[in-house]
């Protein structure tokens, strides 16, 4: 390795993992309606540590066996640079909404560029996984993005870089929020799956968010993804999880209850029961189906007034339903959501059959 960049690399390590698990805390614990404080927060915590890392890969020259790193690590802090300047820029909280899906757009970019190095990263790597030791994981596999195909939706797909056909392994399909896109809604799920041995499927709806109104519109193409990814891999059928945030938890309700013999448990976060399940819900559908609501009591674009009328009512209505409030989260990002309360109850999912 150049001498020059072997000499950086230690410190601009650190200062991206600061970044990045500041970055990703102010977005879990955002409120819509005091982004003024997230914005605060990131300013004083966060900003300073990229701004070492990026004046220190501008100063910083690498011999031709190192370019190509050197290259990819200033594509990512470039990205990085312009995801925080446009998350702390927009001070009107009524246009912040496009502001923070911009921003997490160029931090996804990021992460994929930096996930896709990290074996040469050591000191970054800790933060795609949950503590213990690091996975197995150089044998290829990884993340792929799939274009949309006939009645197939586009999807981004994960698969544990230490996959083996061998054995079976469980899915869990991830539904993004409104305007959102599969590809970074994934990264929500990446550090679970890859410590605990799940594949990832995350599908892009076919408009700007799902067609919770028409639910006929996105359930073929996403279930043929699906049926893409059991038929090229080696899935469990009766370990294949649901889950979605926002407009994707909304439209999670309404797969999965349709649909509920292909999915083992299904975990709606920050969304709505909407009216287009009402004939689902008068049959009776997904009676039987583990069901783990999750919201938030600040949420300001669901209240959780409503989800509260939901589960009283799939309560009156004999659902095998969990609830759980969280009264200091709003509407946000789900990462720690995701690790430290899904993918448990998941996996008690698993245990208990």
């Amino acid at each position: 390795m150049n001498g020059a960049l072997a000499d950086v690399l230690p410190a601009l390590q650190a200062d991206l993992l600061a970044f990045l698990r500041t970055l990703e805390e102010v977005q879990q614990d955002l409120r819509f309606d005091d982004v003024g404080a997230a914005q605060a927060r990131l300013a004083q915590a966060g900003a300073p540590a990229l701004a070492r890392a990026a004046a220190s890969l501008a100063a910083t020259d690498a011999g031709p066996a190192d370019a190509a790193l050197l290259e990819t690590l200033r594509l990512a802090v470039e990205h990085l640079v312009t995801a925080d300047d446009v998350f702390r820029r927009t001070r009107d909280a009524a246009s912040f909404g496009a502001a923070f899906i911009g921003a997490r757009r160029h931090q996804c970019r990021a992460l994929e560029l930096l996930y896709r190095r990290r074996l040469t990263l050591p000191l970054l790597e800790p933060y795609f996984r949950l503590g213990g030791p690091p996975p197995d994981d150089g044998h290829g596999c990884g993340i792929r993005h799939v274009a949309a195909d006939g009645g197939r939706c586009e999807y981004s797909v994960y698969v544990p870089e230490y996959y083996d056909s061998a054995q079976h392994w469980p899915l869990i399909l991830c539904l993004h929020g409104g305007y959102g896109h599969g590809e970074e809604y994934l990264w929500t799920w990446l550090r679970a799956a890859r410590s605990r041995g799940y594949l990832l499927l995350a599908p892009k709806s076919r408009g700007p968010t799902w067609s919770i109104m028409a639910p006929e519109v996105d359930v073929p193409g996403v279930l043929a993804a699906l049926d893409d990814i059991l038929a090229s891999h080696a899935v469990d059928p009766a370990r294949v999880f649901l889950t979605g945030l926002s407009d994707g938890g909304t439209f999670s309700y309404l797969l999965g209850l349709a649909e509920a013999m292909r999915f083992a448990a299904l975990a709606p976060v920050a969304g709505v029961l909407p009216p287009s399940a009402d004939t689902v819900l008068r049959a009776g559908a997904g009676r039987d189906l583990p069901l783990h609501v999750v919201h938030g009591v600040h949420d300001s674009i669901f209240p959780v007034a409503t989800t509260r009328s939901t589960c009283a009512l799939l309560e009156r209505l004999g659902y095998d339903l969990a609830y759980t409030e969280l009264p200091d989260w709003g509407h946000a990002l789900t990462g720690h959501i995701n690790e430290t309360l899904l993918l448990p109850w998941f996996e008690a999912r698993t245990a208990a059959r």
